[in-house]
């Protein structure tokens, strides 16, 4: 079979590399490799049976919009592929057979005038055919060039009505007559009130701004970067046609970090011994991109070992990307003796956004005798036993 170009180049470096001895390559490895090439094909390897021919291929220079046609005629029993832009990339708008003869092919939505169609034809042993056309519409068309919502921004920020401004232009070959418009969204968490949705029509080529085309409010507690898709119907002389956007939320990202305690002398290895009063820090950072709205943080104990005596701090809103630093004041009862440790809860909480961690606290650990060399005798002996080598000391 012949090999063209780079597909050369590959075959001829497959067959290089197999025949090399380079460092740290087993004979084993770089047959298995090439065999592997053989059986499944490189990665844009093109399969052909014989010398491949050219297709004969015809077809309309542009796609008719308002029949929604598209005519072409192509080898019997080859495939015929047309794509087009959309929301995600490059999307199917119809797959047939060809037939040998001329045949009429209806396109999807996706196929709307300006944008750029590319038809694909393919046939065993037959080089592949493939070119661009564009949509063509005779008649007015509208559409959508660009939005922005309140303060000219193009994404929604949580718990913050606001409304959305719409760039729309005609870029058919007729004046549009009246205009209407209508705005869905895939999530039940945003609801949207028509507002200034109808107005005249508009000329060819003309572009015209509608502000404040539809008011939008938005629960609490959609999460972060979450994308919504909008999806705009507009109407106009007898033909409607949609419009589909995503849009990015954004919301505070609650995160309790750098917890510990601290005894009255200053210690913050969790020591926790009874009958002593201590405080849990931490800090609560926002790692959103917008600023958080004020929030309440809770301590709770799951044991009842640890007495809460503040239960609750109030914060202000956190600013993105930083944090505030917490101080709960708590009391060891006598039951702290009787367990390793200890377990607390730190939530905060603003709104439908909530952050929750557990915080075990540590009994009676002299963190700090093992550090200087030292032990404390004074240890429990029916729940502790320690060797004699102070440096390989073993808890038990």
């Amino acid at each position: 079979r012949p090999y063209y170009g780079i597909d050369s180049f590959r075959h001829s470096a497959k067959y290089f590399l197999l025949q090399q001895n380079f460092p740290n390559t087993h004979q084993n490895t770089r047959e298995l490799t090439n065999r592997t090439f053989h059986a499944h094909c490189d990665a844009f390897l093109k399969i052909y049976s014989e010398v491949p021919q050219q297709m004969s291929v015809e077809h309309d220079e542009h796609y008719n919009y308002d029949s929604r046609t598209f005519n072409i005629k192509a080898p019997q029993g080859s495939t015929i592929c047309i794509s087009a832009e959309g929301l995600d990339g490059i999307k199917i708008a119809n797959t047939t057979e060809g037939t040998g003869n001329y045949q009429t092919i209806s396109l999807s939505e996706i196929a709307t005038p300006e944008k750029i169609i590319r038809l694909t034809v393919t046939k065993n042993n037959h080089l592949r055919y493939e070119t661009t056309i564009s949509a063509h519409t005779e008649n007015a068309f509208v559409k959508m060039n660009d939005f922005n919502f309140y303060d000219d921004i193009q994404y929604l920020i949580f718990n913050n009505n606001t409304s959305i401004d719409l760039e729309l232009k005609n870029i058919g070959l007729k004046n549009s007559s009246s205009v209407n418009m209508s705005l869905i969204c895939n999530s039940e968490k945003i609801h949207i009130t028509n507002h200034n949705n109808t107005f005249e029509g508009i000329s060819v080529n003309e572009t015209i701004n509608i502000n404040d085309a539809f008011d939008i409010s938005i629960d609490d507690g959609i999460i972060n970067d979450t994308k919504l898709l909008f999806t705009l119907t507009i109407e106009h002389d007898g033909i409607s046609h949609q419009e589909k956007f995503f849009v990015n939320v954004k919301a505070p990202i609650f995160k309790i970090t750098d917890i510990y305690s601290e005894d009255d002398d200053g210690n913050i290895n969790n020591n926790i011994t009874d009958g002593k009063y201590f405080k849990v820090k931490a800090k609560i950072m926002n790692n959103g991109e917008v600023s958080s709205n004020s929030c309440i943080v809770y301590l709770t104990s799951n044991d009842g070992i640890i007495n809460i005596i503040t239960e609750e701090i109030s914060l202000e809103p956190i600013e993105s990307n930083s944090y505030k630093d917490i101080e709960f004041e708590v009391f060891a009862t006598e039951a702290v003796n009787d367990a390793l440790s200890s377990s607390l809860n730190i939530e905060v909480s603003s709104g439908a956004y909530k952050e929750t961690i557990e915080y075990i606290c540590y009994h009676h650990l002299i963190i700090d005798s093992f550090e200087n060399g030292t032990i404390n005798n004074t240890w429990d002996k029916n729940r502790w036993s320690i060797n004699s080598n102070l440096e390989e000391s073993i808890i038990t």
